[in-house]
């Protein structure tokens, strides 16, 4: 499953790995990692690290 969010200045989508995770939590997730880092200065891995609960495994960037 997966779910996009946008921020101030990206969109990304994360993919879950369940169908029943909730999706505001994922967005507030998804919210945090796009405002926090600096997507061309810190690797998305290091941003899942960071911010990233157990359950949501992948984020794309989008813009």
């Amino acid at each position: 499953m997966k779910y996009e969010a946008n921020s101030s200045n990206h969109n990304a989508i994360v993919e879950m790995k369940q169908r029943n995770d909730q999706i505001t939590q994922c967005k507030i997730y998804i919210m945090k990692i796009a405002t926090a880092f600096e997507w061309h200065k810190v690797h998305v891995a290091e941003c899942q690290r960071q911010c990233l609960p157990s359950h949501l495994h992948k984020v794309t960037l989008l813009t």
